[in-house]
């Protein structure tokens, strides 16, 4: 049982189409990896500027925390002062009067 010559052309064209179909197959699925290695590229960038937007809003945020404690050292630092300009207001009143 041996091969005619134009079934060996026939089985070579037929293996040829099919290597066509492969390398097709191979090119639309590299053209899609770079599509997707270009949006990664745009996500990466993406996320670096919403890390600095997160930077910020950790440092607003321990700002609003540090508040209520700046609060109390103002109100502490109003009650000395007052404590000690009624002090020295009743001692100047003792020797002036």
């Amino acid at each position: 049982m041996t091969r005619t010559q134009g079934e060996r052309i026939a089985a070579l064209e037929m293996s040829v189409e099919t290597a066509h179909k492969r390398l097709d197959d191979q090119a639309r699925i590299l053209e899609n990896m770079r599509e997707i290695a270009v949006a990664i590229k745009g996500m990466l960038g993406e996320m670096q500027y919403m890390r600095g937007d997160i930077d910020a809003i950790k440092i607003d945020v321990e700002m609003q925390k540090a508040k209520p404690g700046k609060r109390w050292e103002i109100m502490v630092e109003q009650l000395i002062a007052l404590m000690c300009a009624g002090l020295i207001g009743g001692l100047l009143t003792r020797l002036f009067l």
